[in-house]
Protein backbone atom coordinates (compact mmCIF):
# COMPACT_ATOMS: atom_id res chain seq x y z
CA UNK A 1 0.00 0.00 0.00
CA UNK A 2 2.44 2.51 0.66
CA UNK A 3 4.32 1.92 -2.66
CA UNK A 4 1.13 2.91 -4.15
CA UNK A 5 0.93 5.95 -1.96
CA UNK A 6 4.48 6.96 -1.55
CA UNK A 7 4.68 8.78 -5.18
CA UNK A 8 1.62 10.45 -4.88
CA UNK A 9 2.76 12.46 -2.04
CA UNK A 10 5.95 12.91 -3.20
CA UNK A 11 3.50 14.30 -6.42
CA UNK A 12 1.54 16.35 -3.68
CA UNK A 13 4.19 18.02 -2.56
CA UNK A 14 6.06 18.74 -5.10
CA UNK A 15 2.58 20.45 -6.72
CA UNK A 16 2.87 24.44 -6.33
CA UNK A 17 0.27 25.94 -4.20
CA UNK A 18 -1.54 27.76 -6.90
CA UNK A 19 -2.48 24.53 -8.63
CA UNK A 20 -3.95 22.88 -5.53
CA UNK A 21 -6.06 25.73 -4.64
CA UNK A 22 -7.24 25.92 -8.32
CA UNK A 23 -7.72 21.75 -7.76
CA UNK A 24 -9.79 22.46 -4.37
CA UNK A 25 -11.95 25.27 -6.11
CA UNK A 26 -12.69 23.24 -9.08
CA UNK A 27 -14.26 20.52 -7.94
CA UNK A 28 -16.80 22.26 -5.95
CA UNK A 29 -17.67 24.88 -9.17
CA UNK A 30 -17.96 21.21 -11.44
CA UNK A 31 -20.67 20.42 -9.29
CA UNK A 32 -22.39 23.08 -8.82
CA UNK A 33 -22.04 24.00 -12.88
CA UNK A 34 -23.28 20.26 -13.01
CA UNK A 35 -26.38 21.33 -10.80
CA UNK A 36 -27.07 24.86 -12.49
CA UNK A 37 -27.04 23.26 -16.24
CA UNK A 38 -28.85 20.44 -14.72
CA UNK A 39 -32.20 22.53 -13.28
CA UNK A 40 -31.91 25.16 -15.79
CA UNK A 41 -32.24 22.09 -18.42
CA UNK A 42 -35.07 21.09 -16.49
CA UNK A 43 -36.86 24.12 -16.25
CA UNK A 44 -36.45 25.01 -20.19
CA UNK A 45 -37.51 21.51 -21.22
CA UNK A 46 -41.12 22.14 -19.45
CA UNK A 47 -41.83 25.56 -21.16
CA UNK A 48 -43.48 23.61 -24.16
CA UNK A 49 -42.18 20.22 -24.93
CA UNK A 50 -44.75 19.98 -27.87
CA UNK A 51 -44.47 22.74 -29.78
CA UNK A 52 -40.16 23.05 -28.80
CA UNK A 53 -39.17 19.03 -28.11
CA UNK A 54 -36.39 19.56 -26.28
CA UNK A 55 -32.72 18.50 -26.63
CA UNK A 56 -29.19 19.71 -26.23
CA UNK A 57 -28.28 21.37 -29.28
CA UNK A 58 -31.66 23.26 -28.35
CA UNK A 59 -30.68 24.21 -25.60
CA UNK A 60 -27.17 24.89 -26.38
CA UNK A 61 -28.54 27.56 -28.98
CA UNK A 62 -30.95 28.73 -26.63
CA UNK A 63 -27.87 29.53 -23.95
CA UNK A 64 -25.96 31.11 -26.53
CA UNK A 65 -28.45 33.45 -27.34
CA UNK A 66 -29.73 34.58 -24.44
CA UNK A 67 -26.34 35.35 -23.33
CA UNK A 68 -24.92 36.87 -26.28
CA UNK A 69 -27.23 38.12 -28.71
CA UNK A 70 -30.89 38.83 -27.25
CA UNK A 71 -31.26 42.56 -25.75
CA UNK A 72 -31.21 43.05 -21.91
CA UNK A 73 -33.43 45.86 -22.84
CA UNK A 74 -36.97 44.24 -24.84
CA UNK A 75 -39.18 47.50 -23.32
CA UNK A 76 -36.95 49.97 -25.29
CA UNK A 77 -37.85 52.32 -27.57
CA UNK A 78 -35.09 53.58 -29.63
CA UNK A 79 -35.00 50.90 -31.99
CA UNK A 80 -38.26 51.57 -33.29
CA UNK A 81 -37.97 55.56 -33.61
CA UNK A 82 -34.48 54.88 -35.51
CA UNK A 83 -34.95 51.72 -37.69
CA UNK A 84 -31.89 53.43 -40.39
CA UNK A 85 -29.48 51.50 -36.99
CA UNK A 86 -32.14 49.23 -35.58
CA UNK A 87 -33.51 47.75 -39.39
CA UNK A 88 -30.85 45.95 -41.53
CA UNK A 89 -31.25 47.26 -45.29
CA UNK A 90 -33.82 50.33 -43.60
CA UNK A 91 -32.35 52.80 -46.32
CA UNK A 92 -32.36 50.46 -49.40
CA UNK A 93 -36.55 49.93 -48.65
CA UNK A 94 -38.57 51.94 -51.28
CA UNK A 95 -40.06 54.98 -49.67
CA UNK A 96 -43.69 53.89 -49.68
CA UNK A 97 -42.69 50.57 -47.67
CA UNK A 98 -40.56 52.82 -45.09
CA UNK A 99 -44.14 55.57 -44.72
CA UNK A 100 -46.00 52.24 -43.63
CA UNK A 101 -43.76 50.54 -41.38
CA UNK A 102 -43.84 54.02 -39.56
CA UNK A 103 -47.81 54.29 -39.65
CA UNK A 104 -50.18 52.52 -36.76
CA UNK A 105 -53.21 50.34 -38.59
CA UNK A 106 -54.50 50.12 -35.14
CA UNK A 107 -57.99 51.71 -35.33
CA UNK A 108 -57.33 53.50 -31.72
CA UNK A 109 -54.67 54.04 -29.24
CA UNK A 110 -54.48 51.51 -26.94
CA UNK A 111 -54.64 51.99 -23.15
CA UNK A 112 -52.27 51.76 -20.69
CA UNK A 113 -52.21 47.57 -19.35
CA UNK A 114 -53.27 47.91 -15.95
CA UNK A 115 -51.47 46.07 -13.19
CA UNK A 116 -48.05 44.65 -12.84
CA UNK A 117 -45.41 44.64 -16.08
CA UNK A 118 -45.48 41.46 -18.05
CA UNK A 119 -42.53 40.01 -18.02
CA UNK A 120 -40.79 37.31 -19.67
CA UNK A 121 -38.91 33.91 -18.76
CA UNK A 122 -34.92 34.09 -19.19
CA UNK A 123 -35.26 32.12 -22.72
CA UNK A 124 -35.76 33.01 -26.24
CA UNK A 125 -36.24 29.54 -27.80
CA UNK A 126 -39.19 29.73 -26.74
CA UNK A 127 -40.01 33.10 -25.35
CA UNK A 128 -42.75 32.76 -23.02
CA UNK A 129 -44.33 34.99 -19.67
CA UNK A 130 -43.49 34.49 -16.30
CA UNK A 131 -46.22 33.84 -14.49
CA UNK A 132 -48.66 33.09 -17.58
CA UNK A 133 -50.22 30.50 -16.11
CA UNK A 134 -52.28 32.52 -13.15
CA UNK A 135 -54.45 33.58 -15.72
CA UNK A 136 -55.11 29.96 -17.15
CA UNK A 137 -59.00 30.40 -16.78
CA UNK A 138 -61.18 27.99 -18.76
CA UNK A 139 -63.78 30.50 -19.82
CA UNK A 140 -60.93 33.14 -21.06
CA UNK A 141 -58.99 30.68 -22.22
CA UNK A 142 -61.74 29.72 -24.68
CA UNK A 143 -62.99 33.06 -25.14
CA UNK A 144 -60.01 34.53 -26.33
CA UNK A 145 -58.76 31.35 -28.48
CA UNK A 146 -62.36 31.41 -30.52
CA UNK A 147 -61.86 35.28 -31.41
CA UNK A 148 -58.17 34.03 -32.53
CA UNK A 149 -59.70 31.98 -34.94
CA UNK A 150 -62.44 33.98 -35.90
CA UNK A 151 -59.79 36.26 -37.21
CA UNK A 152 -59.49 33.79 -39.88
CA UNK A 153 -62.92 32.84 -40.18
CA UNK A 154 -63.95 36.68 -41.08
CA UNK A 155 -61.35 37.54 -43.59
CA UNK A 156 -60.60 36.59 -47.01
CA UNK A 157 -57.02 37.76 -46.54
CA UNK A 158 -56.25 35.38 -43.76
CA UNK A 159 -55.31 31.38 -43.88
CA UNK A 160 -55.07 29.40 -40.42
CA UNK A 161 -53.07 26.38 -40.15
CA UNK A 162 -50.04 24.88 -38.05
CA UNK A 163 -47.20 27.44 -37.44
CA UNK A 164 -44.01 26.42 -39.14
CA UNK A 165 -42.30 27.59 -35.79
CA UNK A 166 -45.11 26.48 -32.98
CA UNK A 167 -45.94 22.70 -34.13
CA UNK A 168 -48.52 22.22 -31.83
CA UNK A 169 -50.18 26.02 -32.26
CA UNK A 170 -52.61 27.18 -35.19
CA UNK A 171 -51.25 30.32 -36.31
CA UNK A 172 -52.79 33.21 -39.05
CA UNK A 173 -50.94 33.63 -42.42
CA UNK A 174 -51.22 36.32 -45.21
CA UNK A 175 -53.48 34.24 -47.78
CA UNK A 176 -50.75 33.55 -50.84
CA UNK A 177 -52.68 35.93 -53.48
CA UNK A 178 -50.42 38.70 -51.40
CA UNK A 179 -47.13 39.79 -50.48
CA UNK A 180 -45.79 40.47 -47.41
CA UNK A 181 -44.05 43.78 -46.81
CA UNK A 182 -40.33 43.74 -47.30
CA UNK A 183 -39.81 43.92 -43.50
CA UNK A 184 -41.61 41.05 -42.13
CA UNK A 185 -40.21 38.34 -44.93
CA UNK A 186 -38.24 36.24 -42.47
CA UNK A 187 -41.93 35.63 -40.85
CA UNK A 188 -42.61 33.68 -43.83
CA UNK A 189 -46.17 35.02 -44.31
CA UNK A 190 -46.92 34.23 -40.49
CA UNK A 191 -48.82 37.15 -39.43
CA UNK A 192 -49.63 35.62 -35.62
CA UNK A 193 -49.49 32.49 -33.65
CA UNK A 194 -50.71 32.29 -29.66
CA UNK A 195 -48.72 29.27 -27.35
CA UNK A 196 -51.16 26.85 -26.33
CA UNK A 197 -48.38 25.80 -23.74
CA UNK A 198 -49.36 29.37 -21.70
CA UNK A 199 -51.58 31.99 -24.27
CA UNK A 200 -49.01 34.52 -24.46
CA UNK A 201 -48.51 35.28 -28.34
CA UNK A 202 -46.66 36.72 -31.41
CA UNK A 203 -47.66 38.88 -33.43
CA UNK A 204 -45.92 40.61 -36.83
CA UNK A 205 -46.62 44.51 -36.66
CA UNK A 206 -45.95 47.73 -37.84
CA UNK A 207 -42.85 49.97 -36.00
CA UNK A 208 -45.81 52.45 -35.05
CA UNK A 209 -47.61 49.38 -33.77
CA UNK A 210 -45.24 47.70 -31.96
CA UNK A 211 -44.08 50.97 -30.36
CA UNK A 212 -47.36 51.41 -29.28
CA UNK A 213 -47.75 47.90 -27.86
CA UNK A 214 -44.54 47.66 -26.31
CA UNK A 215 -44.99 51.24 -24.37
CA UNK A 216 -48.52 50.36 -23.06
CA UNK A 217 -47.10 47.53 -21.39
CA UNK A 218 -49.24 44.87 -23.76
CA UNK A 219 -46.14 43.09 -25.15
CA UNK A 220 -42.35 43.40 -24.86
CA UNK A 221 -40.22 42.78 -28.60
CA UNK A 222 -38.45 39.02 -28.61
CA UNK A 223 -35.41 38.34 -28.24
CA UNK A 224 -34.40 38.25 -31.78
CA UNK A 225 -35.81 40.73 -33.20
CA UNK A 226 -34.42 43.43 -35.14
CA UNK A 227 -31.21 40.26 -35.94
CA UNK A 228 -32.70 37.32 -36.62
CA UNK A 229 -36.65 37.92 -36.61
CA UNK A 230 -37.87 41.14 -38.02
CA UNK A 231 -38.20 44.24 -35.41
CA UNK A 232 -41.79 44.50 -35.64
CA UNK A 233 -42.01 40.58 -34.70
CA UNK A 234 -43.70 40.88 -31.26
CA UNK A 235 -44.61 39.25 -27.87
CA UNK A 236 -47.89 39.85 -26.19
CA UNK A 237 -48.63 38.76 -23.27
CA UNK A 238 -51.52 36.78 -21.99
CA UNK A 239 -55.37 38.48 -21.86
CA UNK A 240 -56.40 38.19 -18.36
CA UNK A 241 -60.23 39.65 -18.59
CA UNK A 242 -62.34 39.64 -21.63
CA UNK A 243 -61.56 43.39 -22.00
CA UNK A 244 -58.21 42.63 -22.43
CA UNK A 245 -58.65 39.58 -25.14
CA UNK A 246 -60.42 42.64 -27.20
CA UNK A 247 -57.48 44.39 -27.27
CA UNK A 248 -55.31 41.62 -27.58
CA UNK A 249 -57.31 40.71 -30.92
CA UNK A 250 -57.74 43.69 -31.92
CA UNK A 251 -53.60 44.69 -31.63
CA UNK A 252 -53.45 40.85 -34.12
CA UNK A 253 -56.25 42.47 -36.43
CA UNK A 254 -53.58 45.53 -37.23
CA UNK A 255 -51.03 42.73 -37.96
CA UNK A 256 -53.15 41.44 -40.69
CA UNK A 257 -53.81 45.37 -42.01
CA UNK A 258 -49.97 45.92 -41.78
CA UNK A 259 -49.17 42.55 -43.70
CA UNK A 260 -52.09 43.03 -46.02
CA UNK A 261 -50.98 46.43 -47.33
CA UNK A 262 -51.10 46.65 -50.92
CA UNK A 263 -47.72 47.22 -53.25
CA UNK A 264 -48.68 50.97 -53.68
CA UNK A 265 -48.43 51.75 -50.35
CA UNK A 266 -52.65 51.88 -50.27
CA UNK A 267 -54.82 49.10 -48.07
CA UNK A 268 -57.88 46.85 -49.96
CA UNK A 269 -60.95 46.76 -48.01
CA UNK A 270 -62.19 48.47 -44.92
CA UNK A 271 -59.95 49.30 -42.81
CA UNK A 272 -57.53 47.14 -44.68
CA UNK A 273 -59.14 44.08 -44.18
CA UNK A 274 -61.31 41.90 -46.21
CA UNK A 275 -63.90 40.70 -44.85
CA UNK A 276 -66.20 37.63 -45.68
CA UNK A 277 -69.64 38.01 -46.30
Amino acid sequence: MNSVLEPLKSIWTSTPTWAKLLLFTSIPSAIFLSGWFANTYRKWSLLDPRSHPPNSFRFALDRLLWYFVVSRNLRGLNPYDQPDTSVRGWNLLPEQERTMARRSFLTEALPARRGAKGRTLPYVLPQRERFAREWQVPALKKTYLLAFENLAAENETVEIRNSSNQRHSHALYLGKQRSPPTLASMSEREIAHVHLSDLSAHVMLSLADAKEVVAKGWGLRHGLSGTWLPLGWTMLFVPRTVDEVEVVVGIMEAGIRYMYMRSDGGLEGEAGVVKKD
